[in-house]
């Protein structure tokens, strides 16, 4: 009889002897042990700090809570991976990644390394050109040099608008032109532009002399008018405009240059003339008080700007 009370009271100390080992186990288990846990598809994992900085693991609610090292290796995650308030103090590498490189999110936010940054950095053809390195780098250049003792080359150098500009001619000489003086050369700036006028046969009366190949300038200074003609007596007028003798000009009245000609003769003058109504003319009088005999006139002088 006493055999079988101490039988019947083993068997109810035997489970609770093995939920105290268990109990054990898992106490010294916790004592800085290093487990590994497969993660299970199907089930969601959240890894937070633990409750109990002496313990790595805990196993609340359903909840599984990993504090101390956390390697995630050769995971396939066909869902979706989220990280959220994750402070790594140490080395975090990502072997999927090119080392040196940066990243960059794709369309489906994946990470991914940038293998060409020419691809990110856009250069503008003619001004500033974006080379590739190969080593996740980039080289920007100017299409030349242009440092302080760099020799740049340009087609044109354009001030303000299409209209005025710095150039070079067919002859290699550097030329400026605008809209008010049109295209001059360099030397043409520096010296007087010599400009005449041939203007054969012409019969007495009002003149409006021209040459567009030879004159062509609205502005000029007179220096020399030479008439050959066979009139004994003639006399000639400059006009400042083209309203003819008989309408003088009210500002720049007309201005005789020669009264009682015989024959050729040569009138040298000093006269700033401006055609007003900027035909490129010189507008003259001429007149043979013995006759109609016609006359050849030479208008020869110099452009002003």
């Amino acid at each position: 009889m006493a055999l079988f009370c101490d039988i019947w009271k083993m068997k109810k100390l035997i489970p609770l002897l093995l939920v105290l080992a268990i109990l054990a186990g898992i106490g010294m288990a916790n004592l800085g042990e290093r487990r590994v846990y497969p993660l299970r598809p199907g089930l969601k994992y959240r890894f937070t700090p633990s409750r109990d900085p002496n313990h790595w693991w805990d196993d609340v609610n359903d909840i599984k809570t990993i504090h101390g090292e956390l390697i995630v290796d050769d995971i396939n995650c066909p869902g979706k991976f989220k990280a959220k308030d994750v402070n790594v103090t140490g080395d975090l590498t990502l072997p999927g990644l090119t080392a040196s490189r940066l990243m960059y999110t794709d369309a489906d936010s994946n990470v991914a390394s940038v293998s060409d940054l020419t691809a990110w950095i856009a250069g503008t053809t003619n001004q500033i050109t974006v080379t590739d390195d190969t080593d996740g780098t980039v080289t920007l250049s100017l299409p030349q040099d242009i440092h302080t003792g760099a020799s740049p080359q340009f087609a044109q150098l354009r001030i303000d608008d299409i209209s005025t500009y710095i150039d070079k001619d067919g002859s290699d000489n550097m030329t400026f032109t605008d809209a008010v003086v049109g295209t001059k050369t360099l030397k043409q700036l520096g010296s007087p532009t010599y400009t005449y006028i041939k203007a054969a046969t012409q019969s007495e009366g009002d003149l409006h002399l021209s040459d567009g190949t030879n004159w062509g300038v609205s502005k000029a200074m007179i220096s020399i008018i030479r008439v050959v003609t066979s009139s004994t007596d003639w006399d000639l007028y400059i006009l400042q405009n083209d309203n003819g003798f008989a309408a003088n000009d009210a500002n720049i009245p007309r201005f005789k240059i020669m009264a009682d000609g015989d024959g050729d003769a040569n009138i040298r003058v000093t006269y700033p003339y401006e055609d007003e109504d900027a035909s490129d003319e010189v507008h003259l009088y001429y007149i043979d008080n013995s006759g109609t005999n016609t006359a050849d006139i030479y208008v020869i002088g110099y452009e002003l700007v």
